[in-house]
């Protein structure tokens, strides 16, 4: 018999994959209209706000690989991330170069270049994708050889390792002769980035029942802990100190780090997912993958005249709406897996009986 399921990264999960859709969708308000400043400093907070999203996605993904194989890697590990998470990487950016460059500016030459820099460069949102499979490869070694390394130890080394890369990459300007673009965005893909959430997943996950006790005992702290990293947030932005909209910036390991542990901690108060909370957790991969090109379609028959809140709203929700249709669709064909992931309902029915036994237990 399996572990129990955590229901908490449930919740989490969702909360993440609706913050990344959000994003997108605010990203296109500001690219369509033209806002006065106060309304593009609003909407811009909103976006530092949920920034959270990509290292929350690595935080849940080393989580559950470190609550579920704490000791060792099972047979078929890699294979089946290969197949069904590797491979829609390759398909999704085969198919946003097509897209971009059919619509935009139709060029053979040009979907040849862009697929190569979606795969190559990891110059599209899927990038998310080449870090979590540097953290597989990188959770593989660590229950190898520095499983044994005391946690301080681990935790105080990768936080100096992590904070001092983004550090570099928020503030220092690149060298002579390197590629602003390569120093700010393609620096992003290195695990050294997002090392800090790894090993916090990791210990939090491994020792699922202690994080569980502590988070209930240091309750307030969190409270206090998440209030000053919004804080820093926005005093970096408002002041001008760190204004780009990235997850790769410095000011966000302490806030993240603060949502997570605010989230499993409200999530935990939750008995019972609602069925809106499963169908999007079973659908948030997809909705990663695809939302940005149901938003782009969306905004080609919108019309030009149209109120700024009901555009927003508008973006959010048909791209979840039409991110979790097309992925149905698409996971119809023989190989739809191969393109939008593999939608499985084996966790879901890992809940069901979860909610049996629990249900068995209190008659």
């Amino acid at each position: 018999m399996g572990k129990p399921v955590v229901k908490e990264i449930y919740f989490i999960r969702v909360i993440a994959c609706l913050s990344v859709v959000m994003i997108h969708a605010i990203t296109m308000v500001t690219v369509n209209f033209e806002l006065p400043l106060k309304t593009i400093t609003f909407y811009r907070i909103i976006q530092m706000l949920l920034l959270f999203a990509t290292p929350i996605f690595i935080l849940i993904s080393e989580f559950l690989l470190a609550y579920s194989y704490p000791d060792h890697i099972p047979k078929g590990f890699f294979k089946k991330r290969l197949m069904f998470i590797l491979i829609p990487y390759f398909s999704m950016s085969v198919i946003y170069a097509v897209v971009d460059k059919l619509v935009l500016n139709p060029s053979i030459i040009g979907i040849l270049k862009l697929t190569y820099k979606h795969i190559f460069l990891a110059n599209w949102h899927g990038y998310f994708i080449m870090i979590i499979f540097q953290f597989y490869i990188l959770h593989y070694i660590f229950l190898k050889y520095f499983q044994k390394t005391p946690a301080s130890i681990v935790l105080t080394v990768s936080f100096i390792i992590n904070a001092g890369y983004l550090y570099i990459f928020s503030f220092v300007p690149p060298p002579e002769g390197i590629n602003g673009n390569f120093w700010y965005s393609y620096s992003r893909l290195s695990f050294l980035g997002w090392l800090f959430y790894f090993t916090v997943a990791y210990y939090c996950g491994r020792n699922i029942l202690k994080f569980r006790i502590l988070l209930n005992k240091y309750k307030y702290w969190i409270g206090v802990f998440l209030f000053a990293s919004v804080s820093y947030v926005l005093y970096s932005y408002l002041s001008g100190t760190l204004t780009m909209v990235s997850s790769k910036r410095f000011d966000l390991i302490s806030y993240t780090i603060a949502v997570f542990l605010a989230l499993f901690y409200a999530s935990q108060k939750i008995k019972h997912l609602p069925k809106p909370i499963l169908l999007l957790s079973k659908y948030s991969f997809a909705i990663y993958l695809l939302h940005p090109m149901i938003q782009f379609f969306l905004n080609l028959f919108l019309p030009e005249k149209i109120h700024i809140g009901l555009y927003t709203i508008l973006a959010f929700s048909i791209g979840v709406a039409g991110s979790i249709l097309f992925a149905y669709m698409i996971h119809k064909l023989p190989f739809g897996k191969f393109i939008v992931g593999n939608i499985s309902t084996g966790r879901l029915s890992g809940l069901k009986t979860a909610k049996k036994r629990e249900r068995s237990q209190s008659a």
